[in-house]
């Protein structure tokens, strides 16, 4: 009897000190995430104002072609 309850007195402390641990990664990792969404909200934020802008041209998807041979002689 006396065996049982020291059994589960260290299963009880086990257990707390799991939760601990559990408790501290689920702080990190909606930190983290928060961060995240934080980042990413920044980043689309700047990505329309970029974009919106009349004076800015988005040149990085405009082709370049080679000019005629009858224009690059002259």
């Amino acid at each position: 009897m006396e065996q049982d309850l020291e059994w589960l007195e260290y299963e009880v402390a086990r257990l707390k000190d799991k939760c601990d641990n559990l408790e501290k990664e689920n702080f990190e990792l909606r930190r983290c995430i928060g961060r995240a969404i934080h980042n990413l909200e920044r980043d689309n934020q700047q990505t329309r104002d970029y974009i919106e802008k009349e004076k800015t041209k988005i040149v990085a998807f405009a082709p370049r072609f080679k000019k005629p041979k009858w224009e690059t002689q002259d």
